[in-house]
């Protein structure tokens, strides 16, 4: 095993979100899981009061609008990226969205994560503060490899286990103040087994299998979408850009092996819960599904998140040879604040580490700045990284301006064409 001292001025994994708050030692023995695996979040105690859906009506906009922390007003439909929907049609090419990386940018996570401005944004949601551990797999010829299981383990329990990228890389998760892990990398037949593992504070664990490896060309893309009320404003652009990233990825790569599904969602007392089209070759078929879907129903801010990612994740069939595989999560408002759902989220996020499935959240109008470190969690947990749509387009309600540093603003859909071929084995 090497170290990659380059990588190691960072701040120590203190991470991941969210608590910086003053958890002892036995609060984190104490919230252990059954299963051994770390725990990413605190117990609820005071769980958000439930709404009678039935008595709320159908969302609407004005409801949203008084209730957000937008402007308030209805969106103009100007902006220097184009002028909204002047003929009633809408073409793909129209939002605009940036991307963020926290991975790549640790040390501006952790200085975040210690600032008091943001200390209740960041609180919200009871994320533990965990360690992070990275690796580099590459096989006998130097080589990138994707798909190897990684686990990582303290006194022979795996605590966490996640999938190489397409470019070898894997990021896992610990609690804080346990003993010196070791980790089991798996590629096929080949074992490699890690001793002193370091951690990210130290630099990355680079580990050179026995074998030469070729990766498969195979990727699995699933769009979950937020269908509630609130997103009357993009919803219907949302959909084009979705379908042209569907056919434009496939144009840009024809002889990947691709499979593509979705599931728009809203919640509880809503017409639906879930409405899903599962993995598919046949991209024309999701197409039409992708055209049908509408907004309505919610009522309150928060959504069946929950609901989504669990069919998204759980009910679905990940293809296990791809050397690839990314969840698109578009919403515009979080999930619900109560223990069954924490439960829930938690269990997903660590299901979809150990399937190697990236959640690159994509947020729109909206949300608030809880909601954004959520999400940015979410891509963090997962290898993932952060998407948001911008008000250049002058499409939509306002949006809200993630706290990070300098990015380039981009064609949504030229960004989600972008992120997938980053990932192409």
């Amino acid at each position: 095993m090497k170290t990659l001292n380059q990588f190691k001025n960072f701040a120590l994994v203190a991470v991941v979100l969210f608590s910086i708050s003053c958890s002892s030692d036995e609060d984190f023995l104490n919230g252990k899981r059954a299963d051994g695996k770390t725990s990413l979040f605190d117990e609820v105690t005071e769980p958000e009061v439930p709404i009678d859906h039935a008595s709320e009506g159908v969302y609407t906009d004005s409801f949203y609008l008084s209730s957000s922390s937008g402007s308030g007003g209805a969106w103009s439909g100007s902006g220097e990226w184009g002028s909204g929907n002047p003929n009633g049609e809408f073409e793909a090419g129209t939002l605009t969205a940036g991307e963020w990386s926290d991975l790549e940018h640790w040390d501006f996570w952790n200085d975040l994560l210690s600032n008091q401005e943001y200390y209740e944004d960041v609180n919200r949601w009871g994320l533990k503060k965990i360690e992070r551990y990275s690796f580099l797999v590459l096989d006998n010829q130097g080589a990138a490899v994707a798909n190897a299981e990684v686990s990582l383990m303290i006194d022979e329990v795996e605590v966490w286990k996640t999938k190489t990228d397409s470019k070898g890389r894997a990021t896992l998760w610990s609690d804080l103040g346990l003993n010196t892990p070791s980790a089991l990398i798996k590629m096929g037949a080949v074992e490699e087994e890690v001793f002193g593992v370091i951690n990210y504070a130290e630099g990355i664990n680079e580990v050179a299998l026995s074998t030469t490896v070729s990766n498969q060309k195979v990727m699995d893309i699933y769009f979950a979408v937020d269908a509630t009320g609130s997103m009357m404003d993009e919803i219907d652009y949302l959909k084009a850009e979705l379908i042209h990233v569907i056919q434009q990825v496939r144009m840009d790569h024809p002889t990947l092996e691709m499979r593509f599904g979705s599931v728009f969602y809203r919640d509880e007392g809503d017409d639906y819960l879930t409405r899903d089209f599962g993995f598919t070759t046949d991209e024309e078929s999701l197409v039409d599904f992708i055209r049908d879907q509408n907004a309505n129903g919610g009522g309150d801010f928060p959504e069946a998140v929950h609901s989504a990612l669990n069919l998204a994740i759980t009910q679905n069939t990940w293809d296990r040879d791809a050397s690839s595989r990314i969840l698109f999560l578009l919403l515009d408002a979080p999930p619900h604040y109560t223990q069954d759902v924490i439960s829930d989220l938690e269990d997903n996020l660590i299901r979809a580490a150990e399937n190697g499935i990236k959640i690159i959240p994509i947020t729109a109008s909206g949300i608030d700045k809880s909601t954004e470190f959520l999400m940015r969690s979410f891509a963090i947990l997962t290898n993932g990284t952060y998407v948001f749509i911008t008000d250049d387009s002058g499409v939509g309600n306002d949006h809200l301006e993630p706290t990070i540093g300098d990015y380039e603003v981009e064609k949504l859909n030229d960004l989600l064409v972008r992120l997938v071929g980053e990932n192409v084995p």
